[in-house]
């Protein structure tokens, strides 16, 4: 391994961490020790088994790991049913 690709290492492990912490700061959850040791082991994992694609894998895998799935939204209006009101029926 060359100085500038250990460089380039450290760089990558740094840029993983900063943005997972800020994935998870933005949505909330709180970094006590457990989630902090969750998240190193989730960038070991990543740089063992994703090492070219590290970034990406990570904030999906975050998503999955550490946040709820999206709730499904209700619907904006009650469905549509046809009637009548009585307009134009004879009377």
């Amino acid at each position: 391994m060359t100085p500038a690709s250990g460089r380039d290492r450290w760089d990558q492990m740094e840029t993983a961490l900063e943005r997972v912490g800020t994935c998870l700061q933005a949505c909330g959850v709180v970094a006590d020790t457990r989630t902090c040791v969750e998240i190193l082991g989730l960038i070991q994992e990543g740089l063992q088994s994703h090492p070219d694609d590290l970034l990406e894998w990570l904030i999906d895998e975050t998503r999955r790991r550490f946040l709820p799935p999206p709730a499904a939204l209700p619907s904006p209006c009650p469905p549509l049913a046809r009637g009548s009101i009585g307009y134009g029926e004879p009377t």
